[in-house]
């Protein structure tokens, strides 16, 4: 069961007072300033952060396999609709962050990406992103 785009088995893993928090800073990149000292202290919290990004890396990573051509989901049509849905999702909590908190969220996205992928991997999602990231740029 997924909740606002977190799996269940995610969300346990951060306190309940702390879990709306929590979604609203997966969603949309804007870290509350008690939430952020809380998760400084527990460590099941942070690891929660790094899995639900790997989780939108992941599916930006299947995304970008099948917008290249390489494969098609599993689950057809479906799983297109919702890799795309999950994307935008993340795309738009990108262009929620706040500037001043860009650096934080760049070593969070980072540090689960490297902690999740093999150098192999990291370089195939590189080259998935690096054409749309051009188009868009040229737009």
């Amino acid at each position: 069961m997924n909740w606002q785009g977190v799996s269940e088995e995610i969300l346990v893993k951060v306190q309940a007072p702390w879990r709306e928090k929590f979604i609203r800073f997966i969603e949309t990149g804007d870290l509350d300033p008690d939430f952020e000292a809380f998760l400084d202290t527990d460590e099941e919290s942070q690891q929660a952060v790094e899995e639900a990004v790997q989780a939108q890396a992941r599916a930006l990573e299947s995304f970008g396999r099948v917008v290249r051509g390489e494969s098609s989901p599993p689950g057809g049509d479906e799983q297109i609709v919702d890799t795309v849905a999950k994307l935008d999702a993340a795309i738009k909590s990108v262009s929620q962050i706040r500037p001043e908190r860009w650096p934080a969220a760049a070593r969070a996205v980072s540090g689960a990406l490297r902690s999740a992928r093999s150098l192999e991997e990291q370089n195939a999602l590189k080259q998935v992103l690096a054409e749309p990231v051009k188009r868009f740029l040229k737009a």
